[in-house]
């Protein structure tokens, strides 16, 4: 009996490229708690087949396809014995509002309310800790409730947003050998957009755009891999310095930023530790602002906050 890929709960899933009938799925977050791999039942060959044959004609080794009310992220894999698969991730049609993402409570008033102010919020995690969804999960709800102009730049763009949100815009922008991130952020800076987002930074470029546009008046939301929020500011600080120095890099960091947060997938949804910087406060007023400067991580980890995404209908704090 025929089954719609559609219907099943995966967020990722492992499809054999060069062969018909080899597919495995990471089971998505569900009320049960459930977790792990599976193989994916049988009635799924033709929409598999249509997947594959998606990515085949797409030519390139990563990506984005939609398929079928899916929109689904692959790289391909060319491994031993002559194998080729795909790593493909699903990623919502249409980016959640914060409401939508199954976070504690908190941790949703406390993201509406960067909202209002200006500078750097960084989500970190694994891959696959659904940080590109978060960010578009706030700015989505930022478009909806305030309103104003949003621009995105990312390589590729994944969740679509482009168009008229509420009494919002958004302008979405790919990043390519072309049009550069420097081009971008130049660009968006001069649209006069009140919220930026800048898709996971992987490169110097993409770090020093992202700190040079977050110190510009804007509220800037972005991503980084890391197993910690001391990491992900690491990580840019790390690649921004290539380009800025050390020091400088720091100083820019240490000035703009308004939070890190640290990102991984619970039973229920996703939990968060972060980190914020008192609005206003200078280094000898802010222990975070100094603790990146003087890059003593053990000062971040001692300020961090927890919010663990509660089971359906229950919202208690811990």
């Amino acid at each position: 009996m025929k089954a719609d890929l559609v219907d099943l709960n995966f967020s990722d899933l492992y499809l054999r490229l060069d062969k018909d009938g080899q597919a495995i799925y990471r089971i998505g977050p569900n009320n049960e708690g459930k977790s792990g791999l599976a193989a994916v039942p049988d009635g799924h060959d033709s929409d598999l087949a249509a997947v594959r044959n998606a990515i085949n004609d797409d030519g390139t080794n990563s990506g984005t396809v939609t398929y079928d009310e899916m929109r689904l992220r692959f790289v391909r894999m060319p491994t031993v014995e002559d194998q080729v698969w795909a790593a493909i991730r699903r990623i919502p049609l249409s980016p959640p509002t914060l409401d939508e993402l199954g976070l504690h409570p908190d941790a949703v008033t406390m993201m509406r309310g960067f909202a209002a102010r200006r500078g750097l919020v960084l989500v970190g995690g694994a891959t696959g800790a659904g940080k590109t969804t978060t960010v578009f999960g706030a700015l989505h709800d930022y478009l909806k409730i305030r309103g104003g102009v949003a621009i995105t730049l990312e390589d590729p763009p994944e969740l679509l947003l482009q168009g008229p949100v509420g009494a919002g815009i958004c302008f979405q922008m790919g990043i390519s050998e072309t049009y550069t991130w420097q081009m971008a952020v130049m660009a968006a800076l001069r649209s006069r957009p009140r919220y930026i987002l800048i898709g996971e930074i992987r490169t110097p470029e993409a770090a020093q755009q992202a700190l040079i546009a977050s110190q510009s008046g804007h509220l800037v939301l972005t991503t980084a891999h890391g197993g910690s929020v001391e990491e992900a500011v690491e990580t840019i600080i790390g690649l921004a310095e290539v380009r800025l120095g050390e020091q400088a890099a720091r100083r820019l960091m240490a000035g703009n930023l308004l939070a890190a947060i640290h990102q991984w997938m619970g039973h229920y949804g996703p939990n968060l530790e972060v980190v914020q910087t008192k609005s206003g406060g200078t280094r000898a007023q802010d222990p975070v602002r100094s603790g990146i400067i003087d890059n003593r991580p053990d000062v971040l980890r001692q300020n961090l906050v927890k919010f663990t995404a509660p089971p359906p209908r229950a919202a208690a704090a811990e």
